[in-house]
């Protein structure tokens, strides 16, 4: 049976002050006891649920979720709930690996928020959408569509959204190699995310560290990749942490540390295997892939090169695959240069 309004209200309203504090475990928790029953009648709460699950790791259960509501959602028609389930819903299919369904709930989400004039969903589903021309290695239209997003977030003073579309422009310019402009985005992201939003901080910190990396200032990349894992495990997120796991690979690899890349490697794909994260496990894969050959093992390296060559066709990114793999045998060579000059550790 159904609980009384008020008994909802109260429920939505503890539930509020425990997502605001970023209490996630106590809010799951929370959430889980509630019956469905009372999730359908009160879509915010299944939302809610959705939100903090995927938070939590626990994506295709957080998918799920938003399935089951979406009906009712639908029903109450082109309302900010709607529109904040379809941006979750986009991202769900994009971090498991279906690149197409989310390219499909993105557009519905701008087309949605265009109509209702909702400048804020307008932005998001232009900075998902940039996601995916950076995915094909459309870095012009990449800039565009997070540029787009900067100009709505402007005009909404929203400065997380600013800190995600700076974040994103920011990791765009390195891959196109323009590192002054990426290094201040990277800062803008930063500045707008520090009062209230640790995660975009933390996210932040691990894409620059790539970019110090990529720079040549390995100790710096080290430095800003060890904050990143800090608040990642602060926050409880093993998305994040497999992330910026990776990033501390890389570092490993290129210092000529291959015992403690493996490990990372390993911690890496067990976090990434654990919240399905399809795309990262395709980096790791490329990653492998390099200190494979490092440790004298061809054989071994070419069939993770193959494996993610396979996973990034699927999720129609190949021109990402590749600048991953570029960019991740360039750390290769500076790891036979440490190698050669006696500077690394070779496998034990």
């Amino acid at each position: 049976m159904t609980p009384p309004q008020e008994s909802i209200r109260t429920l939505l309203t503890r539930c509020w002050v425990l997502n605001r504090a970023r209490r996630y475990p106590e809010l799951v928790e929370q959430l889980r006891a509630v019956p469905e029953a009372q999730l359908d009648a009160e879509p915010a709460l299944g939302f809610m649920l959705a939100d903090v699950l995927r938070r939590l790791g626990e994506g295709q259960t957080a998918l799920d979720v938003l399935q089951r509501i979406g009906p009712v959602l639908d029903r109450r028609g082109n309302d900010r709930l709607h529109r904040r389930r379809l941006n979750l819903l986009g991202t769900l299919h994009f971090e498991q690996g279906r690149t197409a369904e989310a390219a499909a709930v993105w557009e519905r989400q701008r087309e949605d928020a265009t109509t209702a004039s909702d400048e804020e969903f307008v932005a998001r589903a232009n900075n998902n959408l940039g996601i995916l021309f950076t995915l094909a290695a459309n870095w012009e239209e990449a800039v565009c569509a997070y540029n787009r997003a900067v100009t709505s977030y402007q005009r909404l003073g929203y400065s997380r959204g600013l800190a995600q579309s700076h974040h994103n422009l920011a990791m765009t310019y390195r891959e196109m190699g323009f590192a002054v402009e990426a290094g201040r985005h990277f800062a803008d992201a930063v500045a707008l995310a520090a009062a209230d939003s640790p995660d975009e901080v933390a996210r932040s910190e691990q894409e620059r560290a790539l970019l110090h990396l990529f720079e040549g200032d390995v100790e710096l990349a080290e430095a800003s990749a060890q904050r990143s894992l800090d608040r990642y495990r602060a926050l409880g997120d093993p998305t994040g942490e497999g992330e910026v796991t990776r990033v501390l690979a890389l570092v490993a690899l290129a210092l000529g540390r291959l015992d403690s890349a493996r490990a990372h490697l390993d911690k890496a794909t067990e976090l990434a295997d654990q919240v399905d994260a399809v795309l990262l496990g395709a980096e790791l894969l490329e990653a492998r892939a390099v200190l494979e050959r490092l440790c004298g093992r061809d054989e071994e390296a070419h069939r993770a090169e193959e494996r993610a060559e396979a996973v990034f066709r699927r999720l129609h990114a190949a021109p990402w695959g590749r600048q991953i793999r570029e960019r991740t045998r360039q750390v290769g060579a500076v790891a036979r240069d440490a190698l050669s000059r006696g500077d690394g550790e070779a496998p034990s």
